[in-house]
């Protein structure tokens, strides 16, 4: 099998292929996808700043702090506020999409 044969037959194997001169994708299909992840994106750092601030990071004294715990808390929070808005249970990014759309289209 030659190298061409082998990429081409990656290519059509690929979930990608659609987007890689495959099948034509609908712009206003990308374009709500883009402006759904953004509208996520949004959701899960104001999750993350309202988390910080209401003191999630902060351990028990059992673990006496440290240098690690205070690098790597913001960490704990960010997959914290990932997980709360994957789950879709908050809601933000819902009306932060629609507003988005709708300023799109005026």
């Amino acid at each position: 099998m030659s190298e061409l044969e082998v990429l081409q037959s990656s290519r059509a194997a690929s979930p990608l292929s659609n987007l890689i001169g495959g099948a034509s994708v609908d712009p206003a299909t990308l374009q709500n996808s883009s402006v759904r992840a953004a509208a996520e994106k949004f959701e899960a750092s104001f999750l993350a700043e309202m988390l910080k601030h209401a003191g999630v990071a902060k351990m028990p004294e059992a673990f006496n702090g440290g240098p690690g715990e205070a690098a790597f808390s913001g960490f704990l929070v960010q997959e914290y506020a990932d997980a709360i808005s994957s789950s879709r249970s908050f809601g933000l990014a819902d009306h932060v999409y629609r507003a988005m759309l709708e300023r799109m289209d005026t």
